[in-house]
């Protein structure tokens, strides 16, 4: 992948959870990552909503708050918790 133009992580973020912020935005920057969204919800709190990049490589159209994405492969381990 190639390096996002802008590097720029936003969204709301507990003063304790900033370090993630940080760590989305070095991954943008370095090219690990063309667009990153992620929440963290702690005893019910929300206390990260952070997104940034890129929501299509072709376009560079930028990552919104509701920028959908796949999820692939979520209810495996829940299937398999389920089965044991």
């Amino acid at each position: 992948m190639t390096p996002t133009a802008t590097a720029t992580v936003h969204g709301d973020a507990k003063p304790e959870f900033e370090p993630l912020r940080e760590i989305l935005a070095a991954g943008l920057a370095g090219g690990d990552e063309l667009g990153v969204a992620v929440a963290v919800v702690h005893d019910g709190d929300l206390v990260a909503d952070l997104w940034g990049g890129a929501a299509d490589a072709s376009t560079g159209a930028p990552w919104q708050a509701d920028t959908v994405v796949n999820v692939f492969s979520v209810t495996k381990t829940v299937s398999a918790l389920a089965a044991l």
